[in-house]
């Protein structure tokens, strides 16, 4: 029987595109990540108009079927995806080995940023080895109990191996590492990633109280324009109807002066008759 963690990660990791599990999900610009296959489709028939637009915001990008595999992988996705058979009743049931040596050993936790399970040996090498003691280990039940979820993976600069992106280039506007301040980025202003979080944090929830101030203003604009259009639904049916009875009465009336009409001839014809 799944539980509501098992559930929960079921939904994170099913693409909305073939509702399967995603096979190599890529991000698109608005966030919202898909199998790269589903996008390569979506994109070969959004070729002739020139736009690719995300199926969940509607969002639109200038994607070709080329562009697809540039897009960045979604690893949580993939993480997420290798420990979904600990939270199955059925795969739960089988021992997970060490992925980090070939000891065979059973794992005891996973690494958050080797992405990775680990045995005991392993987790006692990360607490020994320098470069490895920031490393985020879990226990397998934390994992299970859903954890992963609230879990950030550390990204690792593409031009330096091993070089943890910490850093955020304010001139360039990119995520960069430690190396990349004395090669690419010399002498740029930059801040550290935690710090630049905690700014655009602080100016998106001042922008959404702004937002949120606005909204009664436009519910009251709606609600005004609901009952114009109200009104202006009643004066159509009141209109409608003093028409309706404006041609009822000339009606009334020319049908009338027909009848008197008649009378009036067949009277004369009766007299001319008789005399």
């Amino acid at each position: 029987m799944a539980t509501s963690a098992s559930r929960r990660l079921e939904d994170e990791v099913t693409c909305s595109l073939c509702i399967e599990h995603f096979n190599d999900p890529r991000v698109l610009p608005c966030l919202h990540s898909f199998c790269r296959h589903c996008l390569e489709e979506l994109a070969v028939h959004s070729e002739g108009k020139g736009k690719l637009v995300c199926p969940l915001c509607k969002a639109e990008f200038q994607i070709s079927p080329a562009d697809v595999s540039s897009l960045k992988v979604n690893f949580m996705i993939n993480s997420i995806i290798s420990v979904l058979p600990l939270l199955t009743s059925e795969d739960s049931k089988k021992k997970t080995v060490c992925q980090m040596c070939d000891s065979g050993d059973p794992a005891q936790g996973r690494c958050n940023e080797c992405d990775h399970f680990v045995c005991e040996q392993c987790i006692s090498a990360h607490k020994r080895f320098r470069p490895l003691q920031h490393h985020t280990i879990l226990s397998l039940d934390e994992i299970k109990s859903g954890k992963l979820l609230a879990m950030s993976k550390a990204s690792f600069c593409t031009k330096h191996e091993g070089e943890v992106l910490k850093l955020f280039c304010e001139s360039c506007k990119e995520v960069i590492c430690r190396d990349c301040t004395v090669v690419d980025h010399k002498n740029h202003d930059y801040l550290f990633t935690s710090d630049v979080i905690a700014r655009e944090k602080e100016e998106i929830l001042e922008r959404a109280k702004k937002v949120t101030s606005k909204i009664t203003d436009i519910e009251q604009a709606m609600a005004l324009v609901e009952k114009a259009q109200q009104h202006l639904d009643e004066n159509k049916l009141i209109t409608r109807r003093n028409l309706d009875q404006f041609i009822d009465k000339q009606i009334g009336a020319l049908e009338k002066m027909r009848s008197d009409l008649k009378e009036g001839s067949s009277q004369l014809v009766k007299s001319k008759r008789s005399s």
